[in-house]
């Protein structure tokens, strides 16, 4: 018996290979385009400071030069603005925003693009509070 060509499994094969190859070959293209969330500036508590940070390991930083603690419930925001574990980070430097918590320990960490590192925290706009009770922000 004789099977026409675009319904022999072998052909039925090839084409899903070539899904495979095409899809392999797009996706590292994808990097390249630009992600949105990085290119748009984050907005940052007008409390924050800024330093340059290594991270020691889950509880453990040295912040410009000095041994710090972070809190028990610490965020630490990478670039793309995602919540990263801070143990995930050992070894590696950064510079960052950051602010403290009542007991003096680090309790929020913005890990800075090279975008938000060019603008200075203090000048980039003017601090403005948002309404009774609500924290002043800085753009």
């Amino acid at each position: 018996m004789h099977l026409h060509p675009v319904w022999h499994p072998l052909f039925k094969l090839a084409g899903c290979a070539l899904v495979w190859i095409v899809a392999a070959a797009v996706a590292p293209m994808s990097s390249w385009l630009p992600d949105a969330q990085a290119q748009t500036l984050r907005t940052f508590p007008a409390r924050a400071l800024r330093g340059n940070m290594t991270f020691v390991d889950a509880v453990h930083v040295v912040l410009d030069g000095q041994q710090e603690r972070l809190s028990p419930g610490v965020r630490v925001r990478n670039q793309q603005n995602r919540i990263v574990f801070p143990n995930s980070l050992s070894g590696r430097n950064f510079a960052v925003n950051y602010f403290r918590d009542a007991a003096g320990r680090i309790n929020e960490v913005w890990i800075l693009t090279p975008a938000e590192m060019s603008r200075d925290l203090r000048k980039s706009a003017p601090n403005r509070l948002q309404g009774a009770g609500s924290a002043s922000y800085i753009n």
